[in-house]
């Protein structure tokens, strides 16, 4: 198609002609006005997929539902692509979760309704709806070769961005994790889950964290400067290369640094500012990655307020970052230290990741060898000998909530790794 495209002569004066027939011919068409917004956002999205046209409101509610927020609905992350709605990350444990939702999977009808082209914000109403209601949701998956019907009751949601607690069977060892979203509290509510974390151990003080990203879209990257920042005391975080500016190079500082030794949950779902934490703190050596390849997404986005209104944001991909050592995760997206399953004795699924968008920016060739190889050689063969989250999955593997096997195989890894730091072979446990 591109290729015939190249031997005609299209301008910018066609393109209006193409419209004003369109309008003509579609003059009693009620809902002329959505096909101009799909059309403005199909012709940005040629560009890369990032780049949109987005509601000033709705960006505005996304950044109020990624922080706490509380509704009644199934509990996922929705995302628009052209005129498709799909999801981007189901919340872990919610009602669309447990019902099988996935991410990566597009949305084509809910209930009798053919929702393709409608936009995003009608979509949640719709998907929305009283607790104890069931809303039936038509979904394609890619690999699968028929739609799939997912029938889910609704519920009422409490999202809370940050979740932490004490991980059982590991003495002092906090777990953590940013749910959502980078968005303008994160860091705030980041310190104060740690402080309180500390105050619940029985020493007084963490013996390691798991900080957990799985699923975690991205967002502000300020904030994921800010969040990779508590946990180094020097070294490069990201540097930002835009066209036409000098580099912005943010390093780290050591006021208010945690040091306590670190591991780092990712998967398929982790993207964006979620990959910028976890390349800096792999770069600089200073966390453990467990999980699987993250989703590659190595550009920038910046709103842009359109001078003739105020109603609605052009988001233009501006510029690409690159990890502390140089390299860049597009499309290969950040590979962990330890490749685990979700489910013990499982298999990697397939995730959805940037490679499966359209217009995706091409990847920069790199060899990256992280700086971990040695520890976690040490740390995997402790793990072996000493871990015990097969053991626990055996001793239970139909639990009513679902065993998180990467997260304990994560604190299997952590408490190994808190051993080397410390110079010893014996862990502590209760």
């Amino acid at each position: 198609l591109s290729v015939a495209w190249n031997k005609i002569s299209f301008s910018e004066k066609d393109l209006d002609r193409c419209l004003d027939f369109i309008k003509v011919k579609a003059k009693k068409e009620k809902k002329f006005k959505m096909h101009l917004v799909a059309a403005a956002r199909g012709f940005l999205t040629t560009l890369d997929p990032h780049s949109s046209v987005m509601a000033k409101a709705a960006f505005e509610d996304s950044q109020r539902e990624a922080a706490d927020s509380s509704f009644e609905g199934i509990g996922a992350i929705l995302t628009q692509r052209n005129e498709f709605t799909m999801v981007e990350s189901p919340l872990e444990g919610m009602p669309a979760y447990k019902s099988g939702l996935r991410a990566g999977d597009t949305i084509l009808k809910v209930d009798d309704n053919d929702i393709v082209g409608w936009q995003l914000t009608k979509v949640v109403n719709h998907i929305r709806g009283p607790k104890g209601t069931e809303v039936a949701l038509t979904v394609r998956r890619e690999g699968e070769p028929d739609s799939l019907l997912i029938k889910i009751k609704r519920a009422h949601i409490n999202i809370k961005n940050v979740v932490s607690r004490l991980v059982p069977h590991h003495k002092d060892i906090g777990y953590l994790k940013l749910a959502n979203a980078f968005v303008r509290t994160s860091e705030a509510e980041m310190l104060k889950a740690l402080k309180s974390l500390q105050r619940q151990t029985v020493s007084g003080q963490l013996r390691g964290l798991i900080f957990d990203l799985r699923n975690n879209s991205g967002g502000l990257l300020d904030q994921g400067i800010k969040i990779a920042d508590m946990f180094l005391r020097k070294g490069r975080i990201v540097t930002v290369k835009e066209r036409g500016r000098e580099d912005e190079n943010h390093v780290a500082h050591s006021p208010g640094t945690f040091d306590m030794p670190l591991v780092v949950l990712v998967n398929a779902g982790s993207a964006s500012a979620s990959e910028i934490v976890a390349s800096a703190l792999q770069d600089n050596a200073r966390a453990l990655l467990v999980g699987d390849r993250t989703f590659g997404k190595a550009s920038v986005q910046r709103l842009f307020q359109p001078p003739w209104r105020d109603d609605f944001y052009i988001k233009l991909t501006v510029a690409r970052y690159y990890s502390p050592v140089g390299r860049t995760i597009q499309v290969v997206g950040v590979m962990p230290d330890f490749e685990v399953p979700p489910k013990a004795g499982g298999k990697m699924p397939l995730g959805w990741r940037e490679e499966n968008l359209s217009n995706y920016l091409d990847p920069i060739a790199n060899n990256y060898e992280s700086p971990n190889k040695g520890v976690a050689a040490i740390v995997e063969k402790c793990a072996a000998k000493r871990g015990i989250a097969e053991k626990i999955h055996a001793a239970d593997p139909n639990p009513q909530v679902k065993y998180d096997f990467q997260l304990m195989k994560g604190a299997d890894y952590l408490e190994c790794l808190v051993d080397y730091r410390a110079g010893t072979t014996a862990g502590s446990r209760e």
